[in-house]
């Protein structure tokens, strides 16, 4: 399994099926059908979902985010479903 890591941002957008994970790295060797675990970073930190939960305008619980250390970042599993080469993205997917 290959492990990537994922601002906060999108890692918890992803995590709530709201958006899809888009890798663009031209020298990645990632296949269709590999497995990938999305592990949450930023700012050279890894978070996990607190316990505790925050309620922002009505729309939550929300997780907080805290500081954790590799092993104990939030992570998501899945597969990788399509691979475009960055010019293939920067014109809209065309291929």
């Amino acid at each position: 399994m290959k492990e990537y890591k994922v601002n906060t941002t999108t890692f918890s957008s992803t995590k709530k099926r709201n958006k899809s994970i888009l890798i663009i790295k031209s020298d990645s060797d990632f296949k269709v059908g590999d497995d990938l675990e999305l592990i949450c970073f930023a700012y050279g930190n890894y978070y996990h979902e607190s316990e505790d939960k925050v309620l922002l305008d009505g729309d939550g619980p929300w997780g907080y985010l805290e500081i954790t250390d590799k092993d104990n970042a939030d992570r998501l599993k899945t597969k990788i479903t399509c691979v475009l080469s960055a010019s293939e993205v920067n014109e809209g997917g065309k291929s």
